[in-house]
């Protein structure tokens, strides 16, 4: 009888990495006992989220609904040797009338074996960054950086996913034992042998060796981009979404004032702080609860690089910088016509 594992994120841990290679090697992944089948259109299996959360991409609904489809994947899988892996950040979210009912889930996964969940955690600050990296790709953030870690520190919620990762872990021991849930650091993963994929193998227990696995995206999947030339840009085209272009004009102008090698957060160095302090118990008292089954486990990443640029740091030049960037930009498809045209390049 196969067991299973359901990874459930959370988001900005790598979750799209894994699901891209997953889905690439999947062939490979079951000749070695590991199963990751495709449920619905997306790598990730998203769908299984669609019940609860109707305001996810439509593409991700599954139209028999999540019963019907675990119940064909159990007759086809569950009287097989191995691990069966599902994986979607959707299935963490901590938004109320949003949650998935992890209960309900487990039971329609009743004909597998053990049921386990696997879900990655990320320091705070960290993940709260990523957070607001990934919904400026696309909006125009609707919440400041400041608030964002107000909204932290006073709701251990951010854009309705776990902050306080003891609260995710109540949640998640309300339907499974304290034994069928692992945590995996994300910092200490990415920076083992294997990286992330390696670290999620050995979670599951496959002795598969990484590097047999496909890479794909060249490793990196839904990667965010350098944080405060993106902030830069939604700050100058708020109240709508920054576009592409703008956002590669604030980054070679970042570039140009702190270097090509420069990394840097959205906060401020006393927002970093506050977020640190004020996470360092509750991820302690994590370590603590985890102890007698994951010994050894603690949330780290929380130190910030001496050399971070802070948002503090950006000045009138930085800014000037931005608005002559943006405005060789806006001349380049001008200028292009004119060399097409034998004309003189201008700007």
């Amino acid at each position: 009888m196969a067991d299973l594992v359901l990874h459930i994120g959370l988001h900005k841990t790598g979750t799209t990495l894994i699901q891209d290679t997953f889905t690439r090697n999947a062939d490979l992944l079951a000749r070695h006992g590991l199963y990751y089948p495709r449920i619905g259109q997306a790598n990730g299996h998203h769908g299984l989220a669609y019940d609860w959360n109707p305001y996810l991409p439509v593409h991700y609904r599954l139209p028999q609904g999540s019963p019907t489809v675990l119940a064909e994947l159990a007759t086809e899988l569950a009287h097989r040797p191995g691990t069966v892996f599902l994986s979607s950040e959707e299935l963490s979210r901590a938004e109320p009338g949003l949650q998935v009912d992890l209960a309900s889930l487990r039971r329609w996964l009743a004909p597998f074996g053990r049921i386990r969940v696997l879900c990655t955690l990320r320091a705070q600050w960290r993940f709260l960054q990523s957070i607001w990296l990934e919904v400026a790709k696309r909006h125009a953030p609707p919440i400041t950086p400041i608030d964002l870690v107000r909204g932290a520190i006073s709701t251990h919620r951010a854009r309705g996913l776990w902050a306080d990762f003891n609260e995710l872990y109540d949640h998640l021991l309300e339907t499974f034992p304290p034994e069928d849930i692992v945590f995996l650091d994300h910092a200490t993963a990415s920076s083992g042998e294997g990286g992330l994929l390696g670290a999620v193998l050995r979670a599951v227990g496959s002795e598969m060796d990484p590097a047999l696995l496909t890479p794909v995206n060249d490793g990196r999947s839904n990667t965010s981009p350098e944080p405060l030339a993106s902030w830069a840009a939604a700050t100058i085209a708020a109240p709508y979404p920054a576009p592409a272009t703008l956002v590669t004009s604030t980054t070679v102008a970042f570039q140009e004032q702190f270097s090509a090698e420069a990394r840097s957060t959205l906060f401020t160095a006393a927002e970093l702080d506050a977020v640190k302090r004020h996470f360092a118990p509750s991820n302690a008292r994590l370590a603590e609860r985890l102890a007698p089954h994951q010994p050894g486990f603690a949330v780290t990443g929380q130190e910030a690089e001496e050399e971070l640029v802070f948002r503090d740091r950006i000045d009138a030049w930085f800014w000037l910088r931005c608005n002559r960037h943006a405005f060789y930009a806006s001349l380049k498809p001008a200028a292009d016509r004119d060399v097409a045209a034998g004309q003189p390049r201008r700007g």
